[in-house]
């Protein structure tokens, strides 16, 4: 799963520099996750405009994979049943995001399906118990205001998870939905 979370974040900050009419294919060292970390890292300390490429690809690595990527369709997140109310508030109330109708084939198993643009978030109900509170996986909110969105999350009686590692070019914080997944909040900082 650590494995596999890793790949998710690596989508996630694809969809956080690319916007997705740029995503014409996307090559990826296989089993060389470290090195495609590196690569970006090198291009931007060239100075390069990840916003303006078109085609990402290895540096100079032999094996690549092209799997054709077109678009970020949804993200999913899960909770326990005992907590399905609470986090439907949370993503509907306290995020405000939209939530749409689910397909006739899920609408018997709980959760809901919420719109932002053109990405979806699902959240299901899972069974299992697992320690969210631990894990670092997340996804990631890009607002307009920052201090606003910690005001509404602080009036709504939400923990702010300070920003422990700071990144250039964005200011941050972290909240967990009542399921515990993490959840980045940012803002594009100017300079």
């Amino acid at each position: 799963m650590t494995h596999y979370a890793y790949h998710v974040g690596q989508i996630v900050f694809l969809a956080k520099h690319f916007r997705t009419d740029q995503w014409k294919s996307l090559s990826i060292p296989r089993n060389r996750s470290a090195e495609f970390n590196r690569y970006l890292k090198k291009l931007r300390r060239r100075g390069t405009d990840l916003t303006r490429l078109r085609v990402l690809a290895a540096d100079q690595t032999a094996e690549t994979v092209s799997i054709g990527i077109v678009e970020l369709n949804h993200v999913n997140v899960t909770v326990p049943e005992s907590m399905e109310d609470a986090s439907r508030n949370f993503y509907g109330s306290v995020l405000g995001l939209q939530e749409v109708p689910k397909p006739d084939e899920s609408r018997g198993r709980g959760g809901a399906w919420y719109q932002l643009g053109n990405v979806q978030l699902h959240l299901s109900i899972e069974q299992v118990a697992g320690d969210n509170q631990a894990s670092k996986r997340h996804v990631c909110y890009v607002v307009r205001d920052l201090s606003l969105a910690e005001e509404r999350f602080r009036e709504a009686g939400v923990e702010i998870i300070p920003d422990e590692q700071p990144v250039t070019g964005w200011r941050r914080f972290y909240v967990r939905d009542p399921g515990g997944n993490r959840i980045e909040i940012a803002q594009r900082s100017e300079g």
